[in-house]
């Protein structure tokens, strides 16, 4: 199997070889990744903000920001199942929350109001999603999950993953999402991800989220840049399952 597909937002292009059916596909999901992608890769308020996407198959990974009143709004999640499926919960999935962001809600609230809003058409569907607000006032993260991992804050002195206690999965009942708030020092970098990123077939999800940190604070502490930081995280090269995985980065 050759290497996965690797989207890098707003630079690079997948390009495919021959006509056939196989080419088209993927050409076609390009585009789609292309179009739920953000906007931009640096938010008004002057922060530095970068995603990258790694598609072992067609799935349904994303990830989104967008300028709040008061910061920036990061979201990224993972819906569950793969092909056209996945793609089309995707998009409807990070639509219902980018309106329920727009609206002011806090992170808990726009779970809740998604977990009750998704899936429209009655059949289904499990999505893991992490909403985060950061305020570069004074530095603080306010973030709740729906049966996603942690954000990862790395840090020169010793990277750690933020406290959580998730609700479950959006589509597995709701409510029951609590809000989390944490203070960032200077220099500080939220990462937050897919779990096609670290997870193993033959190894607890506790084991491979340390081994995913250890692996990030070593990129982190080698990289010159957030871009850099960037493309060293989603090289690592942990994973040994066909996932798509995907992650944003934040610098404070």
């Amino acid at each position: 199997m050759g290497r996965p597909r690797e989207f890098r937002h707003g630079r690079d292009r997948v390009t495919g070889r021959g006509g056939s059916n196989l080419v088209s596909v993927v050409e076609l999901t390009n585009v789609i990744q292309r179009i739920v992608a953000p906007a931009s890769q640096t938010s008004p308020h002057g922060m530095n903000v970068s995603g990258r996407y790694l598609s072992a198959d067609v799935g349904g990974d994303w990830f989104e920001w967008m300028p709040t009143e008061s910061g920036l709004a990061v979201t990224i999640g993972d819906v569950a199942d793969h092909g056209m499926r996945a793609v089309a919960g995707m998009a409807l999935l990070k639509a219902i929350m980018r309106a329920y962001v727009f609206e002011g809600h806090d992170p808990a609230a726009v779970l809740d109001l998604a977990g009750a809003a998704f899936p429209v058409d009655g059949d289904p569907e499990i999505a893991t999603v992490l909403d985060m607000r950061f305020q570069p006032t004074d530095r603080s993260l306010r973030y709740a999950a729906a049966g996603h991992p942690p954000p990862l804050i790395l840090r020169r002195s010793g990277s750690f993953f933020a406290p959580l206690r998730p609700g479950p999965p959006i589509g597995a009942g709701w409510p029951g999402v609590a809000n989390h708030s944490l203070f960032l020092f200077e220099g500080d970098v939220v990462m937050a991800y897919t779990d096609g990123l670290f997870e193993r077939k033959r190894q607890d999800a506790d084991h491979a989220l340390e081994a995913m940190r250890t692996a990030a604070h070593a990129a982190f502490s080698a990289s010159a840049s957030l871009e850099e930081l960037a493309d060293a995280l989603i090289d690592m090269g942990l994973s040994d399952t066909t996932d798509d995985a995907c992650l944003v980065v934040l610098a404070v």
